[in-house]
């Protein structure tokens, strides 16, 4: 039976708008075959990576479609490892769509998404995390989070994910001379040098795990909330830090009666900013599913920005009401400085950080604050490698479950044989982060994330 991997594909490569260039991408075994349709005029002799000029032809009809440059690129130096072939014609969703269909007319069907990057994965071209990065690359919306990306496709995490094994496996090698070699004139291992060396490899597991939440803040953002009573200055502040009036600011209280939600940055850290409905009692019903709603984004938040009006005393209910849910951090800010901060504020919040939205008062340091929380220090926000996925923490704790297992085994003085079966547990769940262990199933989770054409 044929794999859907054996046959040939294609799909538009470029961003569907207007543009001067627009790529169709073909990969499989009959590409160069589908070249030729497309057009004939390139005679028998065809050069591989090499551009060749002329008429795009629709393969029933013989009629001129566009004029551009077609290349076949043969295996095994390809993006897929398959032979290849694009199409360079004019940009525009009109032209690509027409030009497409007499590419599938050609011989060939439309790929699915992510299926040249998963053909490139499973003809070894690449590994798991590096075809990940392709997506992060092309989603990146910070600085920070494309070279997080663009190190991972490099190989960083590769790297050090194989050193990891490696190391693991060295592990495994001395274990198997004990057992297997216990009865010969061969010097073994102490029990203590095989324990000190896991402890080792697992110290460096937690390392990479602790990069987890710095990595997934670059690659999705930090989810910032803003909550509060109604009338707080939650939308002026919410404009405040996208430096845009993006949310409707008005005296009347309940204005916001849904979340609105944007994505910007702060000093190179993308955040995701969410101004949510203002929080209280109220019989009004669309005001009350926007409060509900509410409450359904704080759960999601990395922060939240509980915003109180800082020219008048406090509310009985500002002081009791908390959010319902576990974030990280909360954080108290008193809006209205302009207008004078109540001194009874310092009994209740005397940490709260002090912003008038209304003329920008404090908003640099309120930025500068919420930049410290997603980096942390310095040296964490530094370029080493990171995990950026919840997988690649998944896999790295049930390595380090092995481990920690395998050490609990060698404290109750069990057989070399439950010690290497735990350490063949711990080489299974980190070889899933590059794909050396994997299922259909993750792979189907994986490249579904990607877009047509990649």
């Amino acid at each position: 039976m044929t794999s859907r991997f054996d046959d040939t594909i294609a799909a538009i490569a470029t961003s569907p708008v207007s543009s001067g260039i627009g790529i169709i991408r073909i990969s499989g075994p009959d590409a160069k075959n589908i070249l030729r349709r497309l057009m004939p005029k390139l005679g028998v002799c065809l050069e591989p990576r090499t551009l060749y000029f002329g008429p795009f032809v629709h393969p029933n009809t013989s009629t001129t479609l566009d004029m551009g440059y077609g290349v076949w690129i043969p295996r095994p130096r390809s993006f897929t490892g398959e032979d290849t072939a694009e199409l360079q014609a004019h940009g525009g969703t009109l032209n690509l769509q027409r030009l497409l269909e007499a590419t599938l007319r050609a011989g060939c069907r439309h790929a699915d998404p992510g299926e040249f990057t998963r053909r490139a994965f499973l003809n070894g071209k690449i590994d798991l995390s590096q075809a990940e990065a392709i997506s992060d690359i092309i989603n990146a919306t910070s600085w920070p989070g494309l070279e997080t990306a663009q190190s991972q496709h490099a190989g960083a995490l590769r790297r050090t994910v194989e050193n990891l094994r490696n190391d693991i496996l060295r592990i495994v090698a001395h274990l198997e001379v004990n057992i297997d070699f216990v009865h010969e004139d061969i010097p073994l291992f102490s029990v203590q040098d095989i324990a000190n060396r896991i402890s080792e490899v697992r110290v460096a597991i937690r390392s990479l795990i602790d990069t987890f939440e710095l990595g997934r803040i670059l690659r999705n953002g930090l989810g910032i909330a803003l909550a509060g009573r109604p009338n707080t200055g939650k939308s002026s502040l919410f404009n405040a830090i996208l430096r845009d009036e993006r949310s409707i600011v008005t005296d009347i209280a309940g204005t916001t009666r849904d979340y609105l939600e944007e994505k910007s940055d702060i000093g190179g850290i993308p955040v995701v900013l969410v101004d949510t409905a203002g929080i209280r009692e109220t019989d009004d019903p669309v005001e009350k599913r926007g409060v509900e709603r509410t409450h359904q984004r704080l759960r999601n938040a990395d922060v939240i920005l509980v915003l109180h009006d800082g020219s008048k005393p406090p509310e009985i209910d500002e002081l009791t009401w908390s959010p319902a849910t576990n974030p990280n951090h909360v954080v108290h800010v008193l809006n209205k400085q302009d207008l004078g901060i109540d001194p009874s504020w310092d009994n209740h919040f005397p940490t709260a950080l002090r912003v008038s939205a209304a003329t920008g008062v404090g908003i640099v340091e309120l930025l500068h604050y919420l930049r410290n929380l997603a980096v942390g220090s310095s040296e964490q926000a530094s370029h080493r490698t990171m995990i950026t996925r919840s997988r690649h923490k998944e896999a790295l704790m049930c390595c380090d479950e092995a481990l920690t297992h395998a050490l609990d085994a060698i404290g109750q003085c069990m057989p070399f044989e439950i010690i290497s079966g735990e350490l063949q547990l711990a080489l299974d769940a980190i070889g899933e982060i590059v794909g050396i262990s994997n299922t259909e199933d993750i792979l189907d989770r994986i490249f579904s994330e990607f877009c047509l054409g990649k």
